[in-house]
């Protein structure tokens, strides 16, 4: 553009020298006897308005080639960089997010392999997260294996009450026996009388019963060993939830399994509970002056 710019000028300054260079200067004599300058031929006038045209055309281009477009690219270029910067910085963020997820991802994969063995299916932090009616109303054979099972048998007792209907299927809860030794100990971490202990065991038993009503086949059992989680077993599933170790109460965490073989955490979970039931005893519910049960 500035050559043509360049190009405008010098053509408009040769025409306007070429007019007044070439064209012979004239007089006339007037009637009066005074001299005049001839009057110029239309064309030179043409010529010399196209030269002028040129010429500020020639002007305006060389302004707005050294000016105002320079200054507009600046701006143009600086809106740029800008951007650039922008997604720069964006690209940066995205990227450092793929990599936290690819890793997360590549974790994952592993827990998978591991999980494939072990029979891990689902895992919730909070137990009280955790629905338990659905196994109690759709599982064909259930063993639940509680500390004094008071508080699961009030929370789940519709879904039991719906299990209990169905005449075929099979339930059998083990319990902490009342007669054991650690019910002292027991109580003492839960904050709790040992009689009262007792007493929340019973009325889960009798709770239990009322819902049952002699429908179902109900087995209730009592151990005499430490109770360190509580376990549910529904057919080809189980569940997990271990207990805090401190007398402070808190939510466990809940582990739910499927059944990946014997070696798989569903196999030893079961085979364990097996042999718990066969260390186990009935629980009589005959006992004197019983204590009235508090809710927790």
């Amino acid at each position: 553009m500035l050559a043509v710019s360049g190009f405008a000028l010098a053509a408009s300054v040769s025409i306007i020298y070429g007019i007044h260079v070439l064209e012979p200067v004239q007089f006339v004599k007037a009637a009066d006897g005074t001299m005049h300058l001839a009057p110029k031929s239309p064309w030179v006038a043409i010529f010399e308005h196209f030269a002028t045209a040129l010429f500020i055309l020639g002007v305006w281009h060389i302004i707005d080639q050294l000016i105002v477009k320079r200054e507009f690219k600046n701006e143009i270029v600086g809106i740029v960089e800008d951007i650039k910067g922008e997604l720069s910085v964006g690209a940066k963020a995205r990227l450092t997010h793929v990599d936290q997820r690819l890793d997360a991802l590549d974790q994952s994969i592993k827990l998978a392999k591991h999980d494939t063995a072990l029979g891990l299916v689902e895992t919730y932090h909070d137990a009280d997260g955790f629905g338990y009616a659905a196994i109690i109303r759709d599982s064909q054979c259930l063993v639940a294996v509680l500390a004094d099972g008071y508080s699961w048998v009030s929370r789940n007792a519709d879904a039991l009450r719906e299990r209990f209907e169905n005449a075929e299927k099979t339930t059998t809860i083990i319990l902490v026996h009342p007669e054991s030794e650690l019910i002292p100990v027991l109580s003492r971490k839960v904050g709790m009388q040992a009689d009262l202990y007792r007493q929340r065991i019973f009325s889960t038993i009798r709770e239990l019963q009322k819902l049952n009503g002699g429908r179902s086949l109900l087995r209730i059992l009592g151990h005499s060993l430490i109770n360190c989680h509580s376990v549910y077993i529904a057919d080809r599933r189980a569940v997990f939830s271990p207990y805090f170790l401190s007398s402070h109460r808190r939510s466990p965490p809940i582990f739910v399994v499927k059944d990946a073989g014997k070696r798989s955490f569903f196999g030893k979970l079961s085979e364990d509970v097996a042999i718990l039931e066969k260390e186990c005893s009935l629980i009589s519910l005959q006992l004197p002056n019983q204590l009235e049960i508090q809710s927790e």
